[in-house]
């Protein structure tokens, strides 16, 4: 897509154009994102086996599932590394550690900067579209794990806290934004 000669000379449109409509993306660079977060998660194994569960319990949860989406992040890096992809299922794969991190621990508030943290951190891929699907990600697993902890579902498997406190709508809806 190019620009009509006349918009070339405006930077703002040009900054514009980058953003929304698509920039060479530095392949090597993307390489080596891809890597850092291979080894982000091979990291979080024994961090969600030993460190996050709240109950011992819950240390074999923590393995099964860190060990699960280390899995599935060692395919994609094997299979497609560089593609857009990779990137954006790398996020879905941090999120989900999050998610994976926030249960475990049964709610804890500081858990809670998991999210925040890595969101940054997916920034280094310098595409705003990466961010989008964890978003969407934490979004539901707030509306959803809020759900079950307000009606007391509960699944033997799983612990289904969002917060370790009592919660309203009010709180989801603010953590949410």
């Amino acid at each position: 897509c190019r620009l009509p000669h006349s918009l070339k000379k405006r930077s703002h449109m040009n900054s514009f154009h980058k953003l929304f409509i698509g920039n060479q993306i530095d392949k090597d660079f993307v390489l080596k994102v891809d890597k850092f977060f291979l080894i982000l998660f091979y990291l979080h194994i024994p961090i969600m086996t030993f460190f996050i569960p709240a109950v011992k319990g819950l240390m074999l949860t923590g393995l099964i599932s860190s060990l699960f989406l280390t899995f599935i992040a060692t395919i994609s890096y094997a299979y497609f590394r560089e593609k857009f992809y990779h990137r954006y299922l790398n996020g879905i794969i941090l999120m989900s550690f999050s998610v994976s991190i926030i249960s475990l621990s049964l709610g804890k508030i500081e858990h809670h900067f998991h999210i925040f943290v890595f969101l940054a951190v997916l920034v280094l891929y310098q595409d705003w579209k990466v961010l989008i699907p964890p978003t969407i990600l934490i979004a539901f697993h707030h509306v959803s794990f809020a759900y079950c902890q307000v009606y007391n579902v509960e699944s033997s498997l799983w612990p289904l806290k969002v917060f370790q406190y009592e919660i309203s709508w009010n709180t989801v809806t603010l953590h949410i934004y």
